[in-house]
C-alpha cells in the first residue's frame, strides 16, 4: 500500500494502491519511549509503496544502539548472504554508521520448551562485509552496488553451524565517541536474509501470455492507432512480488526500439490501455511485442530469458470493416 509504487528509489507510479497481497513480511515496529520510535513512511521507499521509519536516539556514552526488526525462529543453513538497503537522513548523517547483527542459540535447545519463553541467545554475530560480491555471485549479489536516490546499499556474509537463528537486529552506530544524547533518522528500504543453496536454483519462468479484449481506435495521427487490450499469464503463487509490463514497440519494418515501461501488475492480470501504434498500410503487417518481467519477491534478478513475451501481429482490415475491425 501506498501512494505511489517506487523501484529502486524511484517514484514510478504515482496514484495510492491497497493490495495486502503484495505486502512483505512486516518488522516488529519495535518502541520505547523517548528513546526509539518506528513507523511506516509513505513520502520515500526503495521497492513498494512505503519504507520503515526508526527515529531514535544514542544515550550519553553508549556508541550504539540496537534495533531488533526480526524474530526468525528457523534452522540456520550453513552459509546466509544479508543484504540492507537503508537511507540516512537528518543534518549529520555522515555520523552515523549502519549495520546487522544476527543473534542464535544451540540448535538442540530451539526444539525444547515453551517457544514463547526461549531461553537468552548463545551468541550474536555481526555477519561480514562484502565491498564486492564473491566470484560466481556476481548476479545474485547486484544489489551490493545499486544503491541510488540517496539509498546506501549493503551486502553481507555469515556462516555458522548447528545453529538455530533466532533475532534479526540493526545496528545503528556515531562515529566518534560523544557525552552527549545523539538523535537519529533512519529509513529502511529492504532487508533480505538469503539461504545460499536455494537462491542458486533457476527461477521460475512467466508462461501462456495470451492478450483478450482487444479495442481499437483511431489514433492521435491519421498514421497512427490506438489499442486496449487485457494481458494474463501464468506464474508459481506467492513467488512474485509484482510484475513489470513493458513494451517492446510496434513496428511494421525491421528493427527493434528500447522497451518501454507500460505498468505494474500485482497479479498475472493487466490492462493496458491507449497504445498508440503504427497503422499499417492496405497489405502490410505489423508487429506489437509486450513483455512480462517477474519481480521476485526475493528482487534477485530473473533473465529475460524467463520473461514472458507476446507478440501481436495485426494489419489493415479487408473493405467495408470498421476502425474496430483491425
Amino acid at each position: 500500500m501506498g501512494t505511489s509504487t517506487f523501484m529502486d528509489g524511484k517514484d514510478e507510479e504515482s496514484g495510492p494502491w491497497y493490495d495486502l497481497s503484495a505486502q512483505d513480511i512486516q518488522p516488529l515496529y519495535p518502541e520505547q519511549p523517548g528513546m526509539l520510535s518506528a513507523s511506516c513512511y509513505l513520502q520515500d521507499a526503495w521497492c513498494g509503496g512505503s519504507s520503515l521509519q526508526l527515529q531514535g536516539t544514542i544515550p550519553p556514552g553508549e556508541e550504539r544502539v540496537a534495533v531488533r526488526l526480526f524474530s526468525l525462529q528457523m534452522p540456520a543453513p550453513p552459509k546466509l548472504f544479508l543484504t540492507l538497503l537503508y537511507k540516512l537522513e537528518g543534518p549529520q548523517p555522515d555520523d552515523f554508521t549502519v549495520a546487522l547483527e544476527v543473534t542464535t542459540w544451540d540448535s538442540g535447545i530451539c526444539l525444547e520448551g515453551n517457544p514463547t519463553s526461549l531461553p537468552e541467545p548463545n551468541g550474536r554475530y555481526h555477519p561480514r562485509f562484502l565491498p564486492a560480491p564473491p566470484p560466481g555471485l556476481a548476479k545474485l549479489l547486484a544489489a551490493c552496488h545499486r544503491g541510488s536516490q540517496g539509498w546506501t546499499s549493503r551486502c553481507y556474509e555469515l556462516e555458522l553451524q548447528d545453529c538455530s537463528l533466532r533475532d534479526l537486529s540493526l545496528i545503528v552506530s556515531r562515529q566518534q565517541p560523544s557525552p552527549q544524547a545523539t538523535s537519529f533518522t533512519c529509513l529502511l528500504g529492504e532487508i533480505r536474509v538469503l539461504d545460499t543453496a536455494s537462491v542458486a536454483a533457476s527461477p521460475p519462468q512467466v508462461h501462456s501470455v495470451a492478450a483478450s479484449q482487444l479495442w481499437w481506435q483511431e489514433g492521435p495521427e491519421p498514421e497512427l492507432l490506438s489499442l486496449s487490450l487485457t494481458l494474463r499469464w501464468s506464474f508459481p503463487p506467492g513467488r512474485a512480488r509484482w510484475f513489470r509490463v513493458l513494451s517492446q514497440g510496434a513496428r511494421c519494418r525491421l528493427g527493434q526500439t528500447a522497451p518501454q515501461v507500460l505498468g505494474l501488475a500485482q497479479g498475472c492480470l493487466f490492462r493496458a490501455v491507449g497504445l498508440v501504434v503504427p497503422r499499417p498500410a492496405p497489405g502490410q503487417s505489423c508487429r506489437l511485442e509486450l513483455l512480462v518481467e517477474p519481480v521476485l519477491r526475493d528482487e534477485l534478478p530473473v533473465d529475460p530469458e524467463r520473461w514472458g513475451r507476446l507478440v501481436l501481429v495485426y494489419s489493415a482490415p479487408g473493405s467495408g470493416a470498421g476502425s474496430d475491425g483491425h
